[in-house]
C-alpha cells in the first residue's frame, strides 16, 4: 500500500477509534490495522480535560488552628494525583502533601495546621491517559492568619480587700493547652497572681483570685504564654477599685414544681440604692445566663421575680450588678426540681391497706393511695368522696400533691366531694382544692333533706383508667379513713382496693353522680336508678327503693349497699340474721361506735352465732375523744360494750378503726362491701 493510501487508512482508523471512545466502546483489534500509540492518541484526544478546584473550611486562622481544604477533579481517569501546594508571600511554591485517588472518586480532603502567616494553596491535578499526562490547576486560596485576642467578658471594676474576684472572657485563637496568666501591676512591673491553661483552642477562661486585704486599688490584665509559632496575646487593662459589700437574700415559693405552675423567686438586696437593679440568672452547665430583670422597692430593697417551667431541674441565682459605690452582690444558689410522682406495680384483684396507729404512722394508706394515683393513666378521671380534709396535713398533703401531679403532667381530671357542716370539711380548704379539681361540697349530706345532723361520710377513691393494662382497668378503693393526720396516725384505719372490676366502678361512680347532683340541690331530678325508683324517705333521705344489694359481676365479685336505708330497715342485723354457723367457724368485728339500740339488735345476733358454735370477737372503740354535734345521741363506750359482750368475747380501744369487718368460716360476712358467699340460714 503506498504511502497515501496508509496515511488515509490511519486517518480513517483513528476517526473510529476516537468514535468508539466517544461511544464508551472498546478499541481491541483496531491494533491489528493501527499501531497502539495511534490508538492511544485517540483515546487522548476525545478524553476530556481535567479541571480542579480548591475550598477551604475557613478563610481566616488562628494559631493552631486546624483547617480543612477539599479539592475536587472531574478527570476520569482509572487514578489521579493530587498535589497540595503552598508558598507565603516571596517564597516559591512548595508541595505540602500528595495524594492518589481513584477513577470514581472526585474529591480529597486535606487537614492541616497552617503556620503562623498568611498562606496561599493550590492544588494540582494529573493525571495520564494513554501515554499523556495531563494536568490541571485550581486556583489558589489564601489564608488569612491572624493573632491570637483575649476577650474580656467580666472583669470586676469594684472589689473586696481580702476577698475573691473572678475574671472571665475567650481566648481568640490560640491552640489547646495555652496558659493565661492574671496580672496586677505593681510600680512600673507586671505581676502574675494567677495562672491557669486552656482544655481546648479557642477556649473560654475563669480566672479567680483573692485580692490583698491592704490595697484600696488594682490594675489588672489577662496575658497568654508565648509559645512556638504562638506570639502573646495582652488583654485591655483595667482598673479595680475597693467597693461596698452587696447581700442579697432569695427564696423559693417551691422546691418542687409541676408542668406550668408558675414558682416565686423573692428576696432583699442591702447597701443598694432606690430601685436597684437585680438580675435573675439561670445556670446552664458552667455558665449563668439572664433570664430576666427588675428593680428592687424603694424602701425595704425587696424584688420578686416569678417562672413557669415545663420540665427538668433548674439552679437560679439574683445578681446585683456592680455600681460606681459597691462590688457585684450575688445570692445563693436556689434548686427548683421537676416533681416526681413514684407509681404502684400492679396489684392482685383485692389489696387492703392499714395504718399503724401504735406507732403514730398513717403512710400505710396515705402512701399507698398516692401511689395508686401516680399510676392512673393520661386523660383518666379520679373521683374522690370524704368527710373530713384537712390538706395542710402532712398525711393528707402526700395524696394531694399525688392528684395535682397527676392532673398537671398527665391531664387527669380530678373531682371531689366534701362535707362542709358537722365539722367536716372547711369551705377554704373545699376551696385550695378547686385549683385543681371541681368541687362539690354537701350541708348535712348530699342526699338529705331533712337536716337531722346528716353527714356525707363516705371515703370514696375511684379511678376510671390506670397504666397497668393496654385496656381499661379502673380502681375503687373504700376505706375507714379521713384525709388528716388525726384520721390516719391517731386511728386504726384500712382501705381495701378493687382493682380492675368495671362493674364495681360503674356502681361506685354513678352514686358518686348522684350525690353531686343532689348536692347541687337537683336530688328530685333523678327518676330511676337503672330499673328502680329514686324515692325520699320519710326522713329526708333520697335513696334507691328497696335498698338494694348489688354484686359486682366480675372482678372481685363483691356484694355492696349504698347507706342512708330509704326504708328503714336495719340492714346489718338482716344480713346477720341470715347467717348460720357451723362449729369452728370465726367472726369478727372491728368498729368505732354503734347506738344503744342497735348494739342490742347486733349483740341478740352475734350471740345466737356464738351459741351455734362460731368463735365470735369483737373490737370496739371507747368514743371519740372530741364531741362532734351529734354527741349527745351516742352511747358511752361502757354502754356498747356491754350490750356487745353479752354475746361476744368484746374488747374496747381507744383508737378503732371505723369500718366494720366480719368474717365467717361457714356462714355469709356481714361487711357492707363483701363477697356473696357462705351459708344462709335455712339452707
Amino acid at each position: 500500500m503506498s504511502s497515501t493510501r496508509h496515511a488515509r487508512a490511519r486517518r480513517l482508523v483513528s476517526i473510529v477509534a476516537a468514535t468508539l471512545v466517544a461511544l464508551g466502546l472498546t478499541t481491541a483489534g483496531l491494533g491489528d490495522v493501527l499501531p497502539v500509540g495511534d490508538v492511544s492518541s485517540a483515546e487522548a484526544a476525545v478524553a476530556p480535560a481535567p479541571k480542579a478546584s480548591l475550598t477551604a473550611s475557613a478563610r481566616t486562622f488562628g494559631t493552631g488552628t486546624s483547617m480543612t481544604l477539599t479539592a475536587k477533579s472531574n478527570a476520569t481517569a482509572k487514578s489521579k494525583k493530587v498535589v497540595l501546594q503552598a508558598h507565603a508571600t516571596g517564597t516559591p511554591w512548595k508541595t505540602r502533601s500528595t495524594r492518589t485517588i481513584a477513577a470514581k472518586t472526585t474529591s480529597t480532603t486535606f487537614r492541616l495546621v497552617p503556620p503562623s502567616a498568611a498562606v496561599a494553596y493550590r492544588v494540582v491535578v494529573s493525571t495520564n491517559v494513554g501515554s499523556k499526562t495531563r494536568k490541571a490547576t485550581s486556583k489558589t486560596v489564601v489564608l488569612q492568619w491572624k493573632k491570637p485576642a483575649l476577650s474580656l467578658t467580666s472583669a470586676p471594676k469594684k472589689f473586696l480587700a481580702g476577698k475573691k474576684i473572678t475574671v472571665t472572657g475567650t481566648a481568640v485563637r490560640t491552640p489547646a493547652t495555652t496558659k493565661l496568666r492574671l496580672q496586677r501591676k505593681v510600680g512600673s512591673r507586671w505581676t502574675t497572681v494567677k495562672t491557669v491553661t486552656t482544655k481546648k483552642a479557642n477556649s473560654p477562661f475563669t480566672l479567680a483570685w483573692t485580692t490583698p486585704k491592704t490595697s484600696s486599688s488594682l490594675t489588672l490584665r489577662v496575658v497568654t504564654v508565648k509559645k512556638s509559632h504562638a506570639p502573646a496575646a495582652t488583654s485591655a487593662t483595667w482598673k479595680t477599685t475597693k467597693g461596698n459589700a452587696v447581700s442579697i437574700s432569695s427564696s423559693l415559693s417551691r422546691t418542687t414544681f409541676l408542668k406550668g405552675q408558675k414558682t416565686s423567686i423573692k428576696g432583699t438586696a442591702t447597701r443598694v440604692g432606690k430601685k436597684a437593679k437585680v438580675v435573675l440568672q439561670e445556670k446552664h452547665g458552667s455558665t449563668w445566663k439572664n433570664v430576666t430583670s427588675n428593680r428592687t422597692t424603694s424602701t425595704a430593697r425587696a424584688y420578686a421575680f416569678s417562672v413557669t417551667e415545663k420540665a427538668g431541674n433548674h439552679t437560679f441565682r439574683v445578681v446585683a450588678p456592680e455600681t460606681k459605690k459597691t462590688v457585684q452582690g450575688v445570692s445563693a444558689q436556689r434548686t427548683l426540681k421537676h416533681a416526681s410522682c413514684t407509681a404502684a406495680s400492679t396489684p392482685s384483684a383485692l389489696s387492703v391497706f392499714f395504718t399503724d396507729s401504735a406507732h403514730l404512722n398513717g403512710s400505710g394508706v396515705s402512701t399507698n393511695l398516692a401511689r395508686v394515683i401516680c399510676a392512673t393513666a393520661p386523660k383518666a378521671t379520679v373521683s374522690v368522696s370524704l368527710y373530713i380534709l384537712r390538706d395542710q396535713d402532712s398525711q393528707a398533703k402526700r395524696i394531694l400533691d399525688a392528684l395535682r401531679y397527676v392532673h398537671a403532667e398527665l391531664g387527669v381530671k380530678v373531682r371531689f366531694i366534701l362535707e362542709t357542716t358537722h365539722g367536716g370539711t372547711p369551705v377554704s380548704v373545699a376551696n385550695a382544692v378547686r385549683s385543681f379539681a371541681s368541687v362539690t361540697t354537701c350541708d348535712q349530706g348530699c342526699t338529705n333533706t331533712g337536716k337531722v345532723g346528716a353527714h356525707e361520710h363516705d371515703k370514696l377513691l375511684a379511678i376510671s383508667d390506670m397504666r397497668w393494662k393496654s385496656r381499661t382497668d379502673p380502681v375503687v378503693v373504700l376505706g375507714s379513713a379521713n384525709w388528716s393526720n388525726r384520721q390516719l396516725n391517731e386511728y386504726w384505719q384500712s382501705a381495701t382496693m378493687f382493682y380492675d372490676d368495671a362493674t364495681m366502678y360503674r356502681d361506685q361512680v354513678q352514686k358518686f353522680d348522684r350525690m353531686r347532683t343532689c348536692g347541687a340541690g337537683q336530688c328530685s331530678s333523678i327518676k330511676t336508678v337503672g330499673s328502680r325508683s329514686w324515692v325520699k324517705s320519710s326522713a329526708g333521705n333520697w335513696g334507691i327503693a328497696g335498698d338494694p344489694v348489688l354484686t359486682a359481676s366480675g372482678g372481685s365479685g363483691a356484694s355492696y349497699q349504698f347507706f342512708p336505708s330509704v326504708t328503714g330497715t336495719d340492714d346489718m342485723v338482716k344480713d346477720l340474721r341470715a347467717i348460720t354457723c357451723r362449729p369452728g367457724g370465726t367472726i369478727r368485728v372491728g368498729m368505732y361506735l354503734t347506738t344503744p339500740h342497735r348494739a342490742k339488735k347486733i349483740g341478740t345476733e352475734l350471740g345466737r352465732l356464738r351459741k351455734e358454735g362460731c368463735d365470735v370477737k369483737l373490737l370496739v372503740g371507747q368514743g371519740s375523744s372530741t364531741p362532734t354535734p351529734s354527741s349527745r345521741s351516742m352511747p358511752s363506750p361502757t354502754t356498747q360494750v356491754s350490750h356487745l359482750s353479752a354475746s361476744a368475747s368484746c374488747t374496747s380501744s381507744s383508737r378503732s378503726s371505723k369500718v366494720s369487718r366480719a368474717a365467717a368460716r361457714a356462714g355469709r360476712p356481714s361487711s357492707s362491701t363483701a363477697p356473696r358467699t357462705g351459708r344462709r340460714r335455712g339452707s
